[in-house]
Parts: C-alpha cells; structure tokens; sequence
C-alpha cells in the first residue's frame, strides 16, 4: 500500500476522558454532555435522525391498553406532546421492535470471555445499567439474615445476566458504593458480568451520615444515611446516561431499601432531607431519559418459594409497607416499576425486558428556544382516528413517558476553554459511554513486559470501512483515516496513547482488497501494573466509530507470570498494516490479527513470553492446546523451558495448523506450571470459532 505520510503520530497524556464509572461517591465522566445535544453515534434505521444543530428533544415512551398490553399500531398522527402545557409539533415517530429470544433459543453463556472487542452491532439490542446495592451491612443487630443478603443479591443478579440478556444487549454493572473494582462498563460480555457479580459483598455503607436532633437537647445524633449514598450514585448516573441518545435506557436496581433512617427506635424524621435526594434523583432521571427498575431481595418470605431464596424482613413488620413503598413510588415516577412482594424474579425480569423490546421513540424541536437550563414538563397524549384517546375518566390508552427534561444551558462566557489534545471528532467519540457504531473497528490488547516496572501493551485495531472515502480514480484513490488510541485509567486520566492519520493513494486492486480486508493498526503503550480502560476512535471522512477495551496488566514480577497471546493466521498477514509497534516480524513472525474465525485451510500461530523469576531450581512446562466445546482436544503441544543463566523471559511461539480441526467453536489455552509451584500455574484463553 503506497501511502504519502504512513502514519502522523503523535503522543497523548494528561488529558481526561471521562472514564465513567469512578469514585465511591460514583463520579460519572468527566465531561458531561446536555441531554438535548445530538450523540456522536449514528442513528440506525428505524430511530428518528436529527440534525447535530437542532435542539430536538428524544422521548423513549411505551403505550398500553386497559388489559396492559404493549399497543404497536400508532402512527405520527395519532401523538400529541405538550411542553410546559403548549403544545408542540411531533415530528418523527418510530416504533421500536426488538425481537425477544426465549430461554431455549438463548446461546448459553461461554466458559471463556472474547479477548476481542468490537463496535459491530452496538446499535442493537437493549442498553441496562445493573446496580447492586452494597452499602447495607450483611445482617441487623437481631442476626435476622446474616450472612444470607449478599447470597441472594448475587443469585438475583445472576439470574438477570444468565437467563434476561440476550447476545445482542448491552449491560454495565456498578454497585452504590461505587466499588471500582465491582464497576463493569458496557459490555455484551456476560462472562464477565456473571465474574464480577460473584465477587459483590455487602457492608461498604457508613460513609454519608446526617445529624440529626431527635431530642428537644439539641443533642446532634450522627445517623448512617444510606439513602443518600444511593440517590448521589443514582442520580450521577442518570446524569451519565443523560449522554446516550435515541435509546432507551433502564437502571436494574437491585435493593431492599432506600437507606435505613426510619426507624423507630431512632425517633426522628428525615422526611424533607430524604425527599431532597429523591427528587434530585427523580429530577436527573427525567432528564436523561432514564427508567429505573427496582428488585427488592427480600421478596415474600411466606409466599410461594421461586428459584432464589428470600431473605426474612430485617425490620419490624410496620415498617415493610413503607419500605416497599418509597422502591414502588420512586421507580413508577421514572417509567419503571418495582418487584416487590414477590419471589417470582424471572417474571419481573421478563417484564423488564418487555418494556425495553417495545417502544416508541418520538422526536420534537421544543418552541421555546431559550437555553435557561429550567427544567420543561412533557405530557405526550395519544388519540387515534378511531376515536380511542388517553383522555378521559377510563382511558383506553395509558401513556409511559419521562415527565420531562431539563433546557440546555450555555457555559459561562468568563470559563475558558481548555485545549483538546485529539480533535474534537475523535475526542467525542471517545467520550461517548457507549462504543460508537459506524466505521466497523476491532481491537485486541495485549500486555507484555518491557522492564521491571512497566509493560509495554500492545493495541491491535483492525478497521473494516466498506465506505472509504478513496476518491479521485483517475489519479488514484485516495484517502485519508484519522485515529486516536489512548489508555486511561480508572479516573479518567489519560496515562499514554498515540494520535494519527493513514494517509492513502492506491491502486485500484489495493482499493478492492482493503474494502474487503480492511486495514489494520498496530500500536503500544507503556503502562505500570493496574487496570485501565484502552480507548479507540476513528474516522475516514464519511463513517467514524470507537471502541473501548478494559485490560489489566499483571504483575510481570511474581515467580511465574504470562504476557498476552497474539494471534495471527496465514490468511489475515495479508492485510494491509501500519503503525509505530514493529516487534512483531522478530517474534510472531507476522502481524497479529484481531480475527478470531478461520478457514480450514488457515495455518494459526500464537506468540506469549513466560516470565519466569524464580531463581530456584526448577522445570518450567508450557502447554499449548486447542479444545472444542465438548471438551475434546484437537491440538496440544507442550515444551520444557531451560534456564539459560540469568534469563528470566521466554518466548513461545505455536504454530497450529486448523486442516484437521473441523467447523465449530473452540478455546485456545497456553499454560505455564512450575514443578516448584505446581498451584501456581499462569493460564490464558482465546475463544475462537473454524469456518
């Protein structure tokens, strides 16, 4: 590939992405957007299209009939929406249809995460935000469900993952205290999701207290006020969301109650100090178009037993009414319902999953133009040409909509404006909460050690634009892509990455070949052991699109440690590759890829270092094998690795050759044992599937 300028770099620190989801209070992003400002995504058919100037209002609604069924005939004629009781102009509405997958039709959840992410399909599916409630402690003082709270919030959990979200949804997993280390970002990876659920416990409440004066003393009574914890969390993430435009969006909120303050034997009132943290919730929720869905864990201890065992009410029975109540009143103000009374958690998950398979997305230009930042009521009634209304004392039609927004605000003209590292077409991308559709991207990350304190991480992106902009034939096609990689961590900040242009004049069978083969990126960060998230953004002129992968580097220093696996393949070394990360002709022998299908004819070849540190004497024995669903084994090669002096980094490179291997699915495993530290074995896996 003949190219003017083969890759402009150049290289990105300290900036702030707005990483999401972050600190205990749960800090989420960094720049937030208004809710009316259009998203860098670009809308799929069948959702309304608004210009990026306009100040369109999005309204995600469900209507039903007497008999609560979801009503899908309606046209555009037959809405009405009222902003602040003055009637507005509808001007697109669209159905939405999102096909229901039973159980049985469900692909079981896989024994292995993908090492691959990808922007392809984001469009689809449904979007929820799971919230585990970890802040109540495991038991009150009379012992009544010790030990038994978090059992049944991972059960439940569990349960919604396994048996509720299809391979098409997208789900992110965060609890209220806003546990990094519990937090998961969208993701279509039930895998992960179900191995960060095992690890919730309860008890991280005791942070937020109030004082109080129950007594006519005026004696100040420091009181924990969970309740507030959980609407700050709440309500940062509405604001979060408030981001994602053109969809529906829904919080799953696992919890018993909303803080623990009315108590009897406290003898105080936090009514109006409570009331403030719901509305404020109420209030951002409205806003960001966000419904909320609470499950309350407790279920109906002396009802009908269901698949997870209910907990045994903590407090006096007096108080269940209240409890159950302020979950019921808070999510039905939002669009959502709560679960309560009942230990049938599968039919509320199935209804949840109703309420975001069908609805109407309806779309307006408000007549008030004015940026107050004031918040606007919305009232959508529907009327159709049979005369049927959602007016009247017994209406034919209930309407579920969010009861408003807020009107965007301009910055204040004395704030100055702070210099972008990335352009902004790419910096938005790349703030977007959730990976942007368009220019199709894959990428894979690999760590691999570079000294005794840092890593040095490989990106692979593989780019697949059917649209490329290559113009001008009779000269040459040419165009250009702008990409920007960089890696954050979990505050947000951005530690390393790079920013470039591929810049392109091809021949005419070079510009076939890469709109069939894409084009691939091969780059490196320098990295210190923790987690982060690696962000991708890229754009050709017509479509743009990013990515955003979490990855962990390890401790390279432990007595036995691995680095990542590259893949590659005989086939996919044809694509065309650019980039500053040229280790790979000196160890792989050939460009990673971010494939992970292959034809029988294909000829695999894995690359990983073993790190091997401890100075004992010892064997080291790496085994690398391919494995297919059943378990049946279709490859394995293992090799003893000799110490020559003080070396402490091995590489291994397979060859696996796929012509006895026959179509279907399969996991790649290499792993590493010390017969000194034979429990301490270092593994890694790669899912993979044969054409």
């Amino acid at each position: 590939m003949k190219t003017d300028a083969p890759f402009r770099i150049s290289t990105l620190l300290g900036s702030c992405l707005g990483a999401g989801l972050l600190t205990a209070s749960v800090v989420i992003g960094a720049a937030q957007q208004s809710p009316q400002s259009s998203p860098p995504a670009q809308n799929p058919p069948g959702r309304p299209n608004f210009r990026t100037n306009t100040n369109a209002v999005i309204v995600d609604l469900r209507v039903v009939d007497k008999d609560e069924q979801f009503v899908a005939d309606l046209t555009k004629d037959d809405f009405r929406v009222f902003e602040d009781d003055k009637e507005q102009t509808v001007t697109t509405v669209s159905l939405v249809d999102i096909p229901i997958t039973s159980r049985t039709e469900r692909v079981g959840v896989p024994s292995v995460s993908p090492d691959v992410v990808s922007n392809s399909h984001v469009d689809e599916g449904r979007l929820y935000v799971i919230v585990l409630d970890d802040l109540e402690e495991e038991g009150d003082d009379s012992g009544l469900y010790q030990g038994h709270r978090s059992v049944t919030v991972r059960a439940i959990a569990r349960d919604f993952v396994e048996h509720h979200l299809s391979d098409g949804d997208r789900a992110a997993l965060m609890t209220t205290s806003g546990r990094r280390n519990m937090t998961v970002q969208f993701t279509n990876d039930r895998r992960r999701l179900l191995d960060t659920i095992d690890g919730f416990q309860g008890g991280f409440g005791g942070i937020d207290y109030y004082c109080a004066q129950p007594n006519s003393g005026g004696q100040c009574v420091f009181v924990k006020d969970n309740l507030h914890s959980v609407m700050v969390s709440l309500t940062s993430l509405a604001e979060w969301l408030a981001q994602i435009n053109g969809r529906r969006k829904s919080i799953v909120l696992v919890s018993d109650r909303l803080g623990r303050s009315m108590k009897r034997e406290i003898n105080m009132d936090l009514a109006s100090h409570e009331a403030a943290d719901v509305q404020a919730f109420v209030a951002a929720a409205a806003r960001g178009n966000v419904s909320l869905y609470a499950i309350d864990p407790v279920g109906q201890p002396t009802g009908t037993p269901g698949n997870i065992k209910p907990l045994p009410l903590d407090d006096l029975a007096w108080l269940d009414l209240d409890r159950t109540q302020s979950l019921e009143i808070v999510s039905e103000t939002t669009g959502g319902f709560a679960a309560t009374h009942t230990n049938n958690y599968a039919r509320a998950f199935d209804r949840v999953v109703e309420e975001n398979s069908f609805y109407y997305l309806l779309g307006y230009t408000p007549s008030n133009v004015v940026q107050d930042g004031k918040f606007r009521k919305i009232r959508v009634e529907v009327k159709r040409a049979d005369g049927k209304t959602s007016i009247g004392r017994v209406p034919e039609f209930h309407v579920r909509a969010r009861s408003g927004y807020a009107a965007g605000k301009p910055p204040a003209k004395t704030v100055a404006p702070v210099p972008d590292v990335l352009p902004p077409d790419l910096l938005d991308l790349m703030k977007s909460p959730l990976p942007v559709a368009g220019l199709t991207m894959s990428v894979a990350v690999m760590p691999f050690r570079r000294t005794a304190e840092t890593a040095s991480v490989a990106v692979v992106v593989e780019a697949r634009p059917s649209a490329l902009m290559l113009a001008n034939p009779d000269t040459g096609f040419s165009g250009t892509m702008e990409i920007a990689i960089a890696a954050a961590g979990t505050d947000g900040k951005i530690l390393g990455g790079e920013s470039g242009s591929l810049t392109m004049n091809l021949s005419a069978a070079a510009r076939e070949r890469i709109a069939a083969q894409g084009v691939r990126m091969l780059s490196s960060i320098d990295l210190s052991p923790g987690d982060y998230h690696v962000s991708v953004a890229a754009s050709d002129g017509q479509a743009r699109g990013s990515v955003r992968y979490d990855v962990t580097v390890p401790d390279f220093s432990k007595p036995l440690a691995m680095s990542g696996i590259a893949l590659g393949s005989i086939e996919t070394s044809r694509v065309q590759t650019k980039g500053t990360d040229a280790r790979w002709n000196s160890s792989l022998g050939m460009p990673p890829t971010t494939a992970r299908e292959f034809g029988t004819t294909d000829e695999l070849r894995t690359f990983v270092e073993i790190y091997d540190n401890d100075q004992r004497p010892h064997e080291t024995r790496v085994t690398v094998s391919v494995r297919s669903d059943a378990g049946k084994t279709m490859f394995e090669q293992q090799q003893t690795l000799k110490r020559i002096g003080d070396q402490t980094t091995y590489p291994v490179v397979t060859p696996i050759p796929l012509v006895d291997v026959p179509p279907g699915s399969y996991v790649l495993t290499v792993e590493a044992l010390n017969s000194e530290r034979p429990r301490e074995a270092v593994s890694r896996q790669i899912p993979f599937t044969v054409r």
